[in-house]
């Protein structure tokens, strides 16, 4: 089997772009911010040789803060991708209209010159059959 290399269309993207799985990243940044602020919290625990009740103490608290701040942060990311997504799909419309113009434009051009060339075809037989008619005549 041979592999297509033809370029999909912008449609075929656009309804590529549209199926995409959405992705909750505020809750994502979030458990990610969480987590890292609880393993900072316990490798400088461990580090300052503090008692392991104050160390697992601080860390929750550490991974509750840091994943409040994540969550904001996620919202602000989820914000900056809803808005870019729409973007993305007010281009692509836009493009997809453009592109049926034109290929209606193509279509009307190329139904207008196939007009002018029955029409020059017409002329030409009109002619060939007036001059055989007038040969005919003067014999």
């Amino acid at each position: 089997m041979q592999k297509s290399t033809r370029k999909p269309s912008t449609a075929e993207l656009h309804a590529r772009f549209a199926s995409t799985p959405k992705v909750p990243i505020a809750a994502l940044v979030a458990g990610a911010l969480g987590a890292s602020g609880f393993s900072v919290s316990i490798v400088g625990g461990l580090l300052s040789h503090n008692p392991v009740s104050d160390i697992f103490y601080r860390a929750t608290i550490a991974l509750a803060l840091c994943a409040v701040a994540g969550f904001g942060v996620g919202l602000v990311f989820e914000w900056l991708v809803r808005m870019e997504s729409a973007r993305l799909e007010r281009a692509a419309t836009e493009i997809i209209l453009a592109e049926s113009q034109q290929i209606g434009l193509a279509v009307s051009e190329v139904e207008s010159e196939n007009v002018q060339a029955s029409a020059q075809r017409r002329d030409i037989v009109v002619d060939r059959a007036g001059a055989t008619n007038s040969k005919k005549s003067g014999r």
